[in-house]
């Protein structure tokens, strides 16, 4: 069986809070089923938020306070992060807060970047419940300096090489597949061939190298590559660091590597040439990218390019909102130029639609705020490069309109209001909740409904250790039993942290047969991996959700070496 990381270091990240709370929106009233609701009337008066939280930023170790320390708070109601920084005295304040479920963020160059609540790498913070009017005081945290690795590059006769850009890797699963993903800093080395990467969370990483696009500062090629020097990532050698460790000497030789150049024309959808945009060739296992402009004329060309499987990409907008046309097209470089692609512009699609809410249910009084998302489901390419036109802004009547679209796409609400979940997403009547839509960008979709219900599924508890004694420090993770459902991007698979009374709660998962386990300790990307969720099964509880059911969980916290 495969057995969880050892811990790391603990972090050190200290609170004291006040008690919060959670509250629900009312049950709506009844309503015809399937078809557009009428706005209801508010009849109360908007609560003022009166909420704060304030504490002070240190550093772990010496108490010392940090100046200047950058605090970021979200939370699902806030239409964006609030920002503070900390005085002369290492303290911040938040004011004007309503209640809610908060996430708090620390970070200060060369330390490293915490949530509340993380006492180890990687791992997810707490969040913090702030009741209506609640002042939560010495909400306080203490930064470790950050680990760093630092080095030479140099190339196969010895020389250093200047320019190239050195950044820090982990191995993860990321959108449902296991890539090298970059992590803190990227830097240039300089003229001496040296770096220093800083500010790494305690943990085990790979270095990588990553040519600056254009010509290279000596004339000579570079293949992007890996710590000791390797053009082959499963090649590259691991690199430890602990808390505020200096990892020095980890020299690179970098092998000189056969680079490519990538040509051809962009074209619109009437195959002319079309210009004023980009094409960028991105490598999905790396997420190296490398953009170059669009001529005149038409013609493209991508310089010093390694190796590889990657993804050519264009996107041109239009005058209006959602006018656009866009491409993709996978290539193979095995060293040899290749010349003479063509590239041709789709028009991206029209996709029309409404929320509506299920049987013995209607809509708020508003949609302000709630939108309706496309999710791009070609998960071998990056997020940042593919096209997903325009969001679904509601409207009043709770119809939305997306226009630009293209490819495989699954379609999901988001800043639905509290007592709210999703229940479907149909297409002519078919669902498609969780089958991705082919969208060809050259024909509209009129049919889309968003079926939204107020029966929301709530999984809570307290979990404790083996004599049954309360504990504080905890992940839970919960997944459906079946594991055609565990595949990216699962709606059937959650993680909670416990507030600071050590309880979890996780809202909106479907109905359904689940397992649940309290873990010690879950790294980032691990609930994405299906070997280790297979790992868990004989440690989990098993339960079954219903619509609408509030189910309390009594779980044990699961140690590391126990499985």
């Amino acid at each position: 069986m495969r057995a969880l990381p050892r811990c790391f270091l603990a972090l050190v990240v200290t609170a004291v809070f006040v008690s919060g709370a959670y509250s629900q929106t009312p049950p709506p009233t009844q309503a015809k089923p399937g078809a557009p609701q009428a706005p209801a009337r508010d009849t109360k008066a908007p609560k003022t938020a009166t909420g704060v939280i304030k504490g002070r930023v240190v550093a772990a170790g010496t108490g010392a306070p940090l100046r200047r320390a950058r605090l970021l708070l979200s939370a699902p109601g806030l239409e964006r992060p609030l920002y503070a920084a900390t005085d002369g005295q290492g303290r911040y304040e938040f004011a004007d807060l309503a209640a809610g479920r908060y996430t708090l963020k620390a970070s200060k160059s060369a330390y490293v970047t915490l949530e509340y609540g993380q006492r180890r790498a990687f791992e997810a913070g707490k969040p913090i419940e702030l009741a209506d009017g609640a002042a939560l005081d010495k909400v306080d945290m203490s930064l470790p300096r950050g680990g760093v690795i630092s080095g030479t590059v140099v190339d196969d006769m010895g020389e250093p090489v200047a320019g190239l850009s050195v950044t820090a890797l982990r191995s993860l699963y990321d959108q449902g597949k296991r890539k090298f993903v970059a992590t803190g800093l990227t830097v240039q080395t300089n003229d001496l061939g040296q770096y220093r990467l800083y500010g790494l969370q305690p943990g085990t990483y790979f270095v990588g190298t990553r040519p600056t696009p254009g010509p290279s500062t000596d004339g000579y090629p570079f293949a992007p590559s890996y710590y000791p020097g390797t053009l082959n990532p499963g090649e590259a050698q691991r690199v430890t660091v602990r808390v505020g460790q200096e990892r020095s000497g980890v020299d690179l030789t970098q092998p000189p590597g056969r680079l490519a150049r990538v040509s051809g024309v962009v074209v619109d959808s009437a195959a002319r040439p079309l210009a004023g945009t980009s094409v960028s060739i991105v490598s999905p296992s790396t997420g190296y990218m490398l953009s170059a402009p669009v001529k005149p004329d038409g013609s493209f060309l991508l310089s010093n390019v390694a190796p590889g499987e990657y993804f050519l990409a264009a996107i041109v907008r239009g005058p209006g909102i959602g006018d656009l046309q866009q491409t993709m097209l996978p290539i193979t470089i095995t060293g040899e130029d290749l010349a003479g692609l063509v590239l041709q512009m789709t028009p991206g699609s029209r996709v029309i639609g409404r929320i509506v809410s299920e049987e013995g249910t209607s809509l708020p009084s508003s949609p302000a705020g709630i939108r309706v998302d496309p999710l791009p489901m070609t998960t071998d390419v990056p997020i940042r490069i593919q096209n997903i036109g325009t969001q679904g802004i509601v409207s009043d009547d709770w119809s939305f309109e997306m226009r630009g679209l293209g490819g495989t796409i699954l379609f999901r609400p988001s800043r639905l209001p509290a007592g709210y979940m999703l229940k479907s997403v149909l297409l002519d009547g078919r669902d498609v909740t969780d089958t991705p839509i082919d969208i060809r960008g050259t024909e509209d979709l009129t049919g889309l409904q968003v079926v939204v219900t107020s029966r929301v599924t709530e999984i809570n508890g307290a979990p404790g250790d083996a004599k049954g004694q309360p504990v504080l420090e905890y992940t839970v993770l919960v997944f459906a039993e079946d594991a055609a459902r565990w595949k990216y991007p699962s709606r059937f698979l959650a993680t909670a942290r416990p507030d600071q009374q050590g309880r979890f709660r996780t809202a909106n998962l479907p109905p359904g047969r689940y397992l649940a386990v309290a873990l010690e300790y879950l790294e980032e990307g691990q609930s994405e991996d299906p070997d280790y969720l297979e790992a868990l099964r004989p440690l989990a509880t098993r339960f079954t959700l219903g619509e609408g059911e509030t189910k309390t969980l009594d779980l044990t916290v699961t140690k590391a070496d126990e499985t």
